[in-house]
């Protein structure tokens, strides 16, 4: 993982989550967005600083689409 000091993600187009599984807030960067963290998921550690976790996968996309719709929607019909 790299740390950026002064990373601010929500500056960036993307999408901001908390993932329950690791018990992290996590955000999404969108792939079209002109910065290096582009496609990636990023992680906020316990200082808060934000560090990079990795390129997303076509799995770590997919979760992300279920759950936005779900949030949306609120899985009803």
């Amino acid at each position: 993982m790299s740390e950026q000091p002064n990373f601010n993600p929500e500056t960036l187009s993307g999408v901001s989550f908390f993932d329950v599984a690791s018990t992290r807030n996590m955000r999404y960067i969108y792939p079209d967005v002109g910065h290096w963290t582009a496609g990636w998921l990023i992680v906020q550690n316990r200082s808060g600083a934000w560090m990079t976790l990795r390129k997303a996968t076509a799995e770590d996309l997919a979760a992300i689409n279920a759950a936005v719709v779900q949030s949306h929607h609120g899985g009803k019909d």
